[in-house]
């Protein structure tokens, strides 16, 4: 079978539209005070975090670090939690290393899911022998690097941890507005 093969600037187009959409999505949520972009930030990039939420409750304010992922490949019901982001380098996941209080997992245009990352790292590092891994390649130069990680079932995880996933329905309101003026 023939490894899934992404170019940088596929993959990079994607997550920036993906990420818009998610940024819109708290836009509407009640709570939300503001939703800063932090991934070109090299601080927040080497810990794995995309944007900072910042919410208030009861008059606190508080910052919660959120992780983005976006993925096409909802009709097959499963996530890819990234193990290996290098392969090759031996450098770990995402999904492994993020120090992010949420993962946000967004099937474009279809669902987000909404995941609290300690604890669901906590069980997939738990049950990681019961994922298959799988490999996509990434062209880089005159090579490649391949990337793995383990295709774990969406119904499964929110069955094993509802309190910990939350899955939104996708909503136009997450895409941009056009000015027509």
């Amino acid at each position: 079978m023939a490894l899934k093969s992404y170019s940088m600037q596929q993959a990079s187009q994607t997550a920036r539209i993906g990420t818009a959409h998610v940024v819109n999505y708290l836009h509407t949520q009640r709570t939300t005070v503001a939703v800063v972009n932090v991934e070109d930030d090299e601080t927040y990039r080497t810990q794995d975090i995309d944007l900072i939420w910042k919410r208030e409750f009861n008059g606190v304010c508080k910052n919660v670090c959120v992780e983005v992922k976006v993925d096409t490949y909802f009709h097959t019901g499963n996530y890819f939690f990234e193990t290996f982001s290098n392969v090759e380098k031996n450098t770990p996941g995402c999904f492994l290393y993020s120090q992010a209080d949420y993962f946000f997992y967004y099937f474009l245009n279809a669902e987000l899911h909404l995941i609290e990352l300690q604890p669901v790292r906590a069980w997939f590092k738990d049950n990681i022998d019961r994922f298959a891994a799988k490999r996509t390649r990434t062209p880089v130069g005159q090579g490649f690097y391949h990337t793995e990680g383990r295709l774990v079932n969406c119904h499964e995880l929110k069955k094993a941890l509802p309190k910990h996933v939350n899955i939104i329905p996708f909503s136009d309101n997450w895409l941009p507005t056009t000015n027509t003026a």
